[in-house]
């Protein structure tokens, strides 16, 4: 059965990470087509696999429209719809420190003011990003009540409250990457050119990370209390005084990270079961 490749028109051919899905699937005999999310029909009853879809979140009626329309169509997504919808609302963070999870603590402002900040009782510095957002955009550092960087574009919309997390402009984040619940390899994500964002796209560096015994228990506890399936995850935390707390548990599209792993692409294409 064919899987169809879902990407942005941005990425056309593919992250050109993930062209290695497409060598994945010609070794395992897989028929696969290359999609844009937002252009092109998907056939009744067909397989979905969400990859590069990374401007979804300036479009979020249109992909939740989408989502409806697979679910209408009986096409099966990867991950599924539930836990795409589920995903997308940064509230799962709240949701998951609630069941005990170590969670960076988290204010969710569903109309953003700069009152907010008072109300949500976390201290500069702090983050201010949206609810449903990606890539670190429209995403701000505020260093103290007085800073002067500019976050109008939040203004009345859904909003979450972060701490700093120092430690990741010294050490940086950590991201353990999953495929149907085996872990497959981890990488180390740095902030660069003065920015405090770790993304490529702002600077930011990535390399390898080979992780202990005790962070992965530590990283399965976590995935535990994920009520959603999920072909694929990763798990994005920051070291905080020495402990782990998770910053995002990405379900949707993230960057699998293929080119630091062990044949990651071949253990998430075989975990499609086709």
């Amino acid at each position: 059965m064919k899987v169809y490749i879902l990407t942005s028109k941005e990425h056309a051919d593919l992250f050109y990470d993930d062209k290695k899905l497409i060598e994945a699937c010609k070794e395992n005999d897989i028929d696969y087509e290359i999609s844009i999310w937002d252009e092109d029909i998907i056939p009744d009853n067909s397989i979905v696999l969400f990859r590069t879809i990374w401007d979804y979140t300036k479009k979020e009626a249109q992909f939740r429209a989408l989502l409806e329309d697979f679910n209408k169509r009986n096409i099966k997504t990867i991950n599924p719809v539930d836990t795409i919808k589920w995903n997308m609302d940064k509230s799962y963070l709240v949701e998951l420190y609630n069941d005990k999870a170590p969670v960076v603590p988290t204010y969710i402002s569903k109309n953003y003011s700069h009152e907010c900040i008072a109300k949500s009782k976390i201290e500069y510095p702090l983050v201010l990003k949206p609810l449903v957002g990606a890539s670190g955009y429209d995403t701000f550092l505020l260093d103290s009540k007085d800073s002067v960087v500019d976050a109008s574009v939040l203004l009345g919309r859904e909003v979450i409250i972060q701490p700093f997390m120092k430690d990741i402009l010294s050490e940086g984040e950590i991201s353990f990457l999953y495929f149907k619940d085996r872990y497959s390899h981890s990488v180390i994500k740095s902030a660069g050119n003065g920015d405090f964002r770790i993304q490529e796209e702002h600077g930011g560096k990535v390399k390898r990370y080979i992780a202990s015994k005790e962070e992965l228990t530590y990283i399965d506890n976590i995935l535990s209390k994920v009520e959603y399936e999920w072909s694929y995850a990763r798990v994005d935390v920051v070291r905080s005084e020495g402990k782990l707390l998770l910053m995002e548990l990405e379900l949707i599209e993230p960057e699998l990270f293929f080119r630091f792993s062990d044949n990651g692409e071949s253990a998430l294409i075989k975990s499609l079961g086709l």
